[in-house]
């Protein structure tokens, strides 16, 4: 309820009202005032437009010969009490969050451990990205106070491994003018100040910014134009000097995500993911456009870092920094692409597949060439590639292919190490809880001619229990996967296990192995 005091030279006063708006919002909503006694009067604003929005006010009085003054527009601060964010955070799976208010303690253990529990990055990991350090400062271990606590305009990584959400106490943002945000160079997690969506078109920005604001999706990133309250995300300074972004109070309308890359000048592209232990990325693309350079150009788009755990694939076109696209200038031979998988805090094979093969000009060979494995794929043919990581490995570097065929064969003889003898590898992981990778190489005899190979499985008494291979394969490097399974399907039991390769020349080998029944994985992230 709103009182205010209203007097007219001529003693006659002939209306008062009150109009209000919640922040972000344009029209005002007006009310009469009641008169309540002498130069008293009374209008209320319902308690459904008092939100952590903050409100905003003016009254306007009348008097019988048409004159009308207007008092200057008032704005409320509003406190809340547990508010809990709109931003539901699903089981083990990152999401970048933020605050909508000015909390009273920006402390995380504050806000969040009510909610979480004790901070244990086996039950919720959260962070923030440090663009000086180029790192992330994780709650309790390198926490600065005064640029990692919550505050209005940041954002943070947060996991948790039994989802849920969290609630916070504070009061709305100022809405009178707009809020400013200090970007340092490099990338920088930022939120939205406001319980409003807010256009990100509409922030005020130096050339140095950029103008793509990426998304999160929880499985990948995209470009949006539409900061949410909540929620987090990432922008980029390309500048060598921090600089500051005005955020206006205005709310904008609906989201509106888009593609990295917008180009009418786009001949063909092809789609990239990855993917390791449930874990996946999302959004990559290359290919050929008019308008693209053998260098770099404003189609190839710079991607954010990952978050802790992650599958992330990406390009270097610049030799440097991680890249989301990667286009190049049209070619008559052919085109390699240099496609590099960063893993961490995930287990298992890793799987890269493609999309959009079909668009690749039908006399062009597309091919995948791991090195490291000396492995070449199809991918008109199999448009997925599975890898074992090598312990202790940050990243594979593979190479897209794409081109006539003299050209791609051309680049595999090239890149393709041979090896120089044969060798069966252990396996890997051993032991064996419900599949393994075993690896094998061979050499060139007589030129790239194909020969036999027989990989079997036995047990301690001699008796097969699989054949994984049994069949011709050149010279390079290869591998089979066991399911740790022996006839019509069925599962093998616990126990020490012999793989044996042999070869048409005379050439055999011998490995042990050990399946591993009904054990049970640790979990390292939430």
């Amino acid at each position: 309820m709103l009182s205010a005091t209203v007097t007219d030279n001529s003693g006659m006063v002939a209306s008062v009202s009150l109009s209000y708006r919640q922040g972000g919002q344009a029209p005002y909503t007006q009310v009469p005032m009641a008169p309540s006694g002498g130069d008293t009067y009374q209008g209320s604003i319902p308690g459904s437009a008092v939100t952590v929005r903050g409100l905003e006010y003016f009254l306007q009085a009348s008097d019988p010969g048409g004159n009308t003054t207007t008092s200057e527009v008032n704005r409320v601060a509003v406190s809340v009490t547990d508010l809990v964010s709109r931003q539901t955070l699903p089981p083990a799976s990152y999401r970048m969050v933020s605050l909508p208010l000015r909390p009273g303690d920006g402390s995380p253990q504050t806000i969040l451990v009510d909610d979480l529990g004790p901070y244990d990055t086996t039950r919720w990991r959260f962070g923030r990205w440090s663009p000086s350090e180029n790192a992330y400062h994780e709650c309790t271990f390198n926490w600065s106070a005064s640029t990692d606590d919550f505050a209005p305009g940041r954002g943070y990584w947060l996991i948790t491994r039994d989802g849920g959400s969290f609630d916070v106490s504070g009061t709305s943002v100022p809405i009178a003018a707009p809020y400013s945000v200090l970007l340092q160079p490099w990338w920088n997690q930022i939120g939205n100040p406001f319980a409003f969506p807010v256009d990100w078109r509409a922030v005020s920005k130096d050339p140095v910014i950029s103008d793509s604001l990426w998304d999160y999706t929880g499985s990948g990133y995209g470009i949006t134009t539409l900061m949410q309250p909540w929620r987090g995300y990432w922008v980029e300074n390309r500048g060598s000097s921090a600089v500051n972004v005005l955020i206006p109070p205005v709310e904008a309308a609906g989201a509106t995500l888009v593609p990295a890359v917008v180009s009418h000048d786009i001949l063909w592209e092809i789609s990239l993911y990855a993917s390791c232990d449930g874990v996946t990325d999302c959004g990559n693309r290359l290919g050929v456009a008019l308008t693209a350079s053998d260098g770099l150009d404003p189609l190839d788009v710079r991607e954010p870092p990952p978050p802790w755990t992650h599958a992330w694939l990406y390009f270097s076109p610049d030799g440097r920094a991680p890249y989301a696209s990667d286009f190049k200038a049209p070619f008559l031979d052919g085109a390699s692409w240099e496609v590099s998988v960063a893993l961490a805090g995930v287990e298992g094979s890793a799987t890269v597949w493609v999309e959009g093969v079909e668009a690749v000009p039908e006399e062009f060979s597309v091919r995948l060439l791991d090195t490291q494995e000396g492995r070449v794929v199809d991918l008109r043919q199999t448009p997925a590639y599975e890898f074992l990581p090598e312990r202790h490995a940050a990243s594979r570097r593979l190479h897209l292919l794409a081109g006539v065929r003299a050209y791609v064969d051309e680049v595999v003889e090239r890149l393709l190490p041979v090896p120089a003898e044969y060798q069966l590898a252990q396996n890997q992981p051993n032991p064996v809880l419900d599949r393994t990778e075993i690896r094998f190489q061979i050499p060139m005899v007589e030129g790239r001619a194909p020969q036999w190979v027989r990989l079997t499985v036995f047990d301690t008494l001699g008796r097969q229990v699989a054949v994984l291979l049994d069949g011709e394969r050149g010279p390079g490097f290869h591998s089979v996967t066991w399911d740790a399974c022996g006839p019509r399907g069925r599962s093998v039991p616990s126990g020490l296990h012999v793989y044996r390769m042999e070869t048409q020349r005379g050439w055999a080998h011998t490995r042990k192995l050990v399946v591993l029944r009904g054990a049970q994985v640790g979990m390292q992230d939430p």
